[in-house]
């Protein structure tokens, strides 16, 4: 992608230079089983150890309540399962979930047969607290389900509030922090109430296909995958070795950012949505009274089509998302700001910019006018277009 500007890192992070480096050796001279027998094997196992420490450094908790496994897709899934074994069949209950989580969790829920219920968010995508209160007063539910910050809004949820309130009521949490992890400080064990929590490499510049389950220590757990005991029982098959290395590394380069850091990337992001907001009419942030990553910006740009702002701004070689990247393709609105309470005509016309801490402010100030070129091109061509079906965006200039 040379010669692009990348604003969609929610999406994904392309792996750090220095995590790359360090795995390399793990596909070649280190290319060994770590369970089997001999002192490169045993020397592998001390490098995953490692690796589990680095991770358990960036969210805070013991290295030997991490699992490593294939992403946050599948710790949430083992999660849910798990969390499911143990309630007793004759008075299983409803688990309790906010409508704006992660497409993993919902469709597996679905996919399961697990009886849940929609907690209320109001029109900044922050969980209402009265409604947990009065639900959590019934007593009728299993656990919460919530992430911790949204992946298209940034939004972070009050996470002190709702742990207090969790702890009153004696219900467990499962937290998503994938989104959070790298971008934000984070203690869980400080949570109380959490006691699972998913975790995703490549949102924090690690590689793709690898990720961690965290199990609050003394918590009953199942393990979706059998086999030969590996991961200490939790999640059996080979590990994956080279990529459990570049989280670690990776982990350890976010942890560090996160010490120095942090408040260069939100400067980006307010001067971007701050110039945009002055430059383009009828534009507006999704959430912008919330707290937020400091990276993330969910802008709805009025009469114009999400989809088709995203097809230009690739012809000037912006890449940025129409919300969540596993709903790309689906031509559909997202679940996430129509909970906000948006119209499926606003959350169409919504594109998410996301930064990271490589970007640079050349960068965002070379994207902005192509937003704006963009925007208004769209809404030129939108009225002078009857309708009479999809606008078609001609880039050839």
């Amino acid at each position: 992608m040379s010669n692009w500007i990348n604003l969609d890192y929610n999406a994904t992070t392309p792996l750090a230079p220095e995590a790359l480096e360090i795995m390399l050796p793990y596909f070649t001279e280190l290319s060994i089983n770590p369970s089997s027998q001999g002192k490169i094997a045993s020397q592998i196992n001390a490098d995953i150890e490692n690796a589990r420490s680095q991770l358990a450094k960036l969210v805070g908790v013991n290295s030997d309540t991490l699992t490593f496994m294939s992403g946050a897709t599948e710790a949430n899934l083992t999660a849910i399962l798990s969390h499911a074994y143990f309630l007793k069949p004759t008075t299983k209950k409803p688990v309790l979930v906010s409508p704006i989580e992660h497409s993993s969790i919902i469709n597996n829920l679905i996919l399961h047969k697990q009886a849940f219920e929609y907690l209320t968010v109001d029109n900044q995508g922050v969980v209402d607290l009265i409604d947990l209160r009065q639900k959590l007063e019934t007593g009728e539910y299993a656990y919460l389900n919530l992430m911790l910050a949204n992946n298209e809004t940034g939004v972070i949820q009050p996470i002190d509030s709702i742990n207090s309130l969790l702890n009153e009521f004696n219900l467990p949490w499962h937290c998503d922090v994938s989104q959070a992890a790298g971008k934000i400080t984070l203690n869980l064990p400080h949570f109380t109430s959490i006691v699972s929590a998913s975790i995703s490499a490549h949102k924090f510049h690690g590689p793709k296909g690898i990720g961690a389950l965290y199990i609050k220590a003394g918590c009953e757990f199942k393990p979706l995958i059998y086999g030969g005991g590996q991961e200490s029982d939790r999640r059996s098959g080979t590990q994956n070795v080279p990529s459990i290395i570049g989280m670690g590394a990776a982990a350890k380069l976010a942890n560090d950012y996160l010490d120095n850091h942090t408040q260069s990337v939100e400067n980006l992001r307010n001067k971007f949505e701050q110039t945009l907001l002055e430059q383009v009419d009828n534009c507006q942030v999704i959430s912008q009274q919330a707290l937020r990553l400091p990276n993330t910006s969910y802008l709805i740009f009025d009469n114009c089509e999400g989809e088709g702002l995203k097809i230009l701004l690739n012809h000037y070689k912006v890449h940025c998302a129409t919300g969540s990247a596993c709903l790309t393709g689906k031509q559909k609105a997202s679940h996430v700001p129509l909970a906000l309470g948006l119209s499926e005509f606003q959350a169409k016309s919504a594109l998410r910019f996301s930064l990271s801490r490589y970007t640079t402010k050349q960068e965002v100030d070379q994207a902005i006018p192509l937003v704006v070129k963009a925007v208004k091109k769209f809404r030129s061509v939108q009225s002078q277009t009857p309708s009479v079906g999809p606008v078609t965006i001609y880039t050839n200039s």
